[in-house]
């Protein structure tokens, strides 16, 4: 289904020639008006550059409201009452241009690096567009006590909405204002709020962290398509500074909602599929085409025709890449910024460690798509999972909860109950690898509709059922589906760890020892073993998480779970400056927003120091593959990307 605005430019002679369509688009983006940037960076004592400056006091006059002065000359606020040493009365040079966008445009996009204030730029977005009366921020399920924080700060010196909470929480209600309703990614994603946003019918949606939309097949995007296609005259403005690390396709149809035909990308899917092809990071990039050709001549400024070289060696595509930023940047609505936001620099060292040879043998197997418990791996996220657990000394196997324990050995005896259920779970067994060995070969293909397990189990089911199937969707007669199917529901179990060596969770918690940092870890396991070796806490998610890490006062090192907090969290910075990353993520938004938890404003120190494990070759590769995201964050955005920005003192 097309989930985008009927905004593409179309003309009856057009018909369904797609090259056509794609000039036609190509020539609406480069005929879009055009505006300068502003300059977001800080220089030094100066500041900002006078119109930045100037910029930052007028909108910041727009939103702001008076507080009389104490007999002492202060403001009148209760910011120190609630225990902040500042009170935030100047809104920075990425908000104050945002919000000037979005009133201009009437939606907008912020291609925000890390730091930029985004949760203040969302309370205060109802106010920048006129007449909206109801708006709903959506935002991680773990920010409400962030969001509540940056509401009673921020009414002490700026206009606020009245706020309204997913949970349940007593409302902020400001008299006269607009009405902000908070809900949740995940709350969004729950089956009972697949009307939640026509129920509530807001006038403006805010995307906080948007790139948690990127993903149209997903089922709380797909709501909110769905809503947006709905209604007509529904503002739409997000922010996220890691929203184009992969590909066009990710922001596309958010920028269709958000500016209509002024879109500086394609709104119609045909055509993002074609320009993807292009610009995108891509084993096989489209260099040749005749669209390639008026892609190379628009944005790279050159005849557009290329020669064997450029062909084998991509020459040429940054600077195409560079020429789509110019025009990104420049587009009436988007915000892009070179600006950090921290003064503090990153460096990141290699910690050497000797990887134990059962360690070493337990990986060899990983890489032959086999867990060391038997289990066939299917997928490569699977497998790249797997061997990074392994490299982390334990795995995850299967325990049979219903399993009766047997003293016969190898011999079968027909009335024992043990050797019964000993026969039933190795027929379960062999019957599981075999089809997960088959499912992986037929994924490796990469067919449409037939690259995920799901898909294929499907398709298998389609291929055979009685009677035939007889719809469209492809069909995949699995020579093991049947027998797999038969009995995958007879043997109850759960997964469970089994350590192989835990000597990198011991260097771990020597580092922890030896710093006062934190430590982030990827698995549970890993992180709750590295935390009772050394005596210290693990952050994890769930109720009550942020304030649990927030109450540190950096006094000790700390273990913290890259899920739960590597994203959104906010006060880490003023209580510790080194981190060591034990279980290193493969992608660039996750190492973007990993490092931007303590190189953000309020880091006092000049640098963060960063530690990684880098001992084998899948943590290389998860390294590699992040600073190609970051550098193609950096070359179609100009937004700052902390891992691309980082400095290592070791060599990939």
């Amino acid at each position: 289904m097309n989930f985008f605005p009927s905004t593409a430019l179309r003309s009856p002679e057009n018909g369904d020639d797609a090259r056509l369509r794609t000039k036609t688009e190509l020539d609406r983006v480069l005929s879009l008006s055009r505006r300068n940037p502003f300059d977001c960076m800080r220089h030094g004592k100066a500041g900002y550059v006078p119109l930045t400056q100037a910029l930052v006091e007028i909108m910041t006059e727009r939103f702001s409201v008076t507080r009389p002065l104490r007999p002492d000359g202060t403001l009148s606020c209760g910011c120190r009452a609630m225990g902040y040493k500042q009170c935030i009365t100047e809104l920075n040079a990425e908000q104050a241009w945002t919000l000037r966008e979005i009133s201009r445009e009437g939606g907008g996009i912020g291609f925000l690096p890390v730091g930029s204030g985004k949760s203040i730029l969302s309370t205060l977005a109802p106010f920048a567009i006129p007449h909206v009366r109801s708006a709903v921020i959506l935002a991680k399920s773990d920010q409400r006590l962030h969001y509540r924080k940056t509401w009673l700060r921020l009414r002490e010196h700026f206009r606020v909405p009245s706020f309204v909470m997913d949970d349940g929480g007593e409302p902020m209600i400001v008299r006269g204002a607009p009405v902000l309703h908070y809900i949740a990614y995940s709350k969004l994603s729950r089956p009972e709020s697949t009307k939640l946003l026509a129920d509530l019918n807001p006038d403006l949606i805010i995307a906080d962290e948007m790139h948690c939309l990127s993903a149209v097949g997903s089922s709380r995007t797909l709501r909110f398509l769905r809503f947006m296609m709905s209604r007509q005259g529904i503002y739409f403005v997000g922010w996220s500074g890691s929203l184009l690390e992969k590909s066009i396709r990710n922001v596309a149809h958010l920028s269709a909602h958000a500016l209509g035909t002024c879109s500086p990308l394609p709104t119609n899917p045909d055509d993002v599929e074609a320009w993807a092809s292009v610009l995108d990071p891509s084993p096989q990039p489209d260099r040749s085409s005749s669209m390639a050709r008026a892609i190379y001549r628009a944005f790279g400024g050159d005849s557009g025709d290329l020669s064997p070289t450029d062909l084998l060696l991509g020459l040429r595509i940054r600077r195409v890449r560079e020429g789509f930023r110019k025009r990104l940047a420049e587009t009436p609505g988007i915000v892009t910024s070179r600006a950090t936001s921290s003064a503090a620099s990153i460096t990141i060292h290699e910690r050497e460690v000797v990887m134990p040879e059962g360690v070493r043998e337990a990986l060899l197997k990983v890489r032959s798509w086999t867990r060391p418990d038997g289990e066939e791996l299917v997928e490569a996220v699977e497998q790249a999972r797997c061997a990074r657990e392994c490299a982390s000394g334990f795995f995850y196997y299967i325990f049979f909860t219903d399993a009766i324990p047997c003293v016969h050995g190898l011999e079968f005896v027909e009335d024992c109950a043990g050797c019964q259920s000993k026969l039933k779970i190795t027929d379960w067994l062999a019957k599981r690898k075999a089809f997960n060995k088959e499912l992986r070969e037929r994924i490796q293909r990469g067919e449409e509709y037939l690259d995920s397990r799901f898909l294929c189990e499907q398709a298998a089911e389609r291929a055979w059922k009685l009677p035939p199937y007889e719809g469209d969707l492809p069909s995949w007669r699995a020579t093991f589906w049947p027998s797999w199917k038969e009995v995958r529901d007879t043997v109850p179990y759960e997964q469970r760890v089994r350590w192989i060596d835990d000597y990198l969770a011991h260097d771990v918690a020597k580092w922890a020892s030896e710093n006062r940092g934190v430590v982030w870890t990827l698995s549970r396991a890993f992180g709750k073993r590295v935390s009772e070796i050394g005596k210290i806490p693990y952050h994890g998610g769930g109720p009550g998480a942020e304030a649990a890490i927030l109450s540190e006062d950096g006094s000790r090192s700390i273990v913290v779970s890259i899920k739960a907090h590597g994203e959104g969290r906010d006060g880490l910075q003023h209580r510790f400056s080194k981190q060591l990353v034990a279980e290193l993520p493969s992608g660039g938004k996750t190492w973007g927003q990993l490092l931007g938890r303590l190189c953000r404003p309020g880091q006092i120190e000049d640098t963060v120091e960063t530690w990684v494990y880098a001992h084998y070759q899948e943590a290389r590769d998860a390294l590699r593959n992040a600073l190609s995201e970051a550098e193609y964050n950096t070359d179609m955005t100009a937004n700052a990307h902390l891992l691309g920005a980082a400095d290592f003192t070791f060599e990939l």
